[in-house]
């Protein structure tokens, strides 16, 4: 048991906490509110950017990105913001034209 530290001994730059389904869960469904928004935002930003992108796709990439960062959490792994946008672009790109996400 640490019964004192000096400061000059402390190393500690931040301590962060991971908040949402953490520390707190939400049964309301406002996750899904939250989700859907995030879509439709991921949506509108890609397409002002030149990606023509729908809500389903950007819905579609997200999941996609979900399963890489939850296999890579499994691994003891993480994946940098650049990383996940990085798949998230390659998966509305490759995965477009896939016929659950195909608009009509």
């Amino acid at each position: 048991m640490i019964t004192h530290v000096h400061a000059n001994e402390c190393n500690i730059k931040a301590v962060t906490f991971d908040l949402w389904e953490t520390l707190l869960f939400e049964e309301d469904g406002a996750n899904a509110q939250r989700t859907a928004a995030r879509c439709r935002n991921l949506a509108q930003s890609l397409t002002k950017l030149g990606m023509n992108t729908s809500v389903k796709q950007a819905t579609y990439a997200l999941n996609k990105t979900i399963i890489s960062l939850l296999k890579a959490w499994n691994e003891n792994k993480d994946l940098t913001h650049t990383d996940q946008l990085q798949s998230i672009i390659r998966h509305v790109s490759t995965d477009s034209t896939h016929p659950k996400i195909r608009e009509k």
